[in-house]
């Protein structure tokens, strides 16, 4: 994790333009220094429209909606 974090700070410093996307795990690795790090977090893999929905909702209890990030995909989902 810390290793993340010097790896995040540093292309902050050296490339400050840059937007940040952080994904692990389908979001399961966020915290709140990632949080402190990134523009924005991606909550899930699954890109199927009606799993999205609840996705999207739980992890805007925690995180604020406008930092998560989704997709969504064709009906036939291989997910």
């Amino acid at each position: 994790t810390l290793a993340a974090y010097r790896l995040f700070d540093e292309l902050r410093k050296a490339h400050p333009g840059v937007e940040i996307e952080s994904c692990s795990s389908g979001g399961a690795r966020v915290d709140l220094g990632i949080l402190e790090r990134t523009d924005r977090i991606w909550a899930s893999d699954c890109n199927d429209a009606l799993e999205r929905q609840t996705i999207q909702r739980w992890t805007g209890v925690v995180v604020p909606p406008e930092l998560v990030g989704g997709h969504i995909g064709p009906t036939t989902s291989h997910t």
